[in-house]
């Protein structure tokens, strides 16, 4: 089970996935964000932390995003992609 890993190796993995990785708060400010992710977005770790996540997106879906999160985080409402396994 994932919560019997060592905490160091869950870190490792997420800094260093291929995949870009963001975490953000309920707020959607971001908190974390590995090297895939500045690769991506050209941004530095620095730079994007406490950055609005909605500066990332396009300007027709920012608005939407963050009351998605906001109804997500609340519990008004389910994710169909937040907290789901993806096959």
């Amino acid at each position: 089970m994932l919560h019997d890993l060592p905490a160091s190796l869950i870190s490792t993995l997420v800094a260093e996935s291929l995949d870009a990785v963001l975490i953000i708060d309920e707020y959607c400010i971001i908190c974390y964000a590995n090297q895939s992710m500045e690769e991506l977005c050209g941004y530095s770790r620095d730079e994007l932390a406490g950055m609005p996540l909605d500066t990332l997106l396009p300007q027709a879906v920012a608005a939407l995003h963050s009351g998605h999160v906001h109804s997500y985080t609340h519990g008004e409402k389910k994710s169909a992609v937040l907290g789901q396994v993806r096959d």
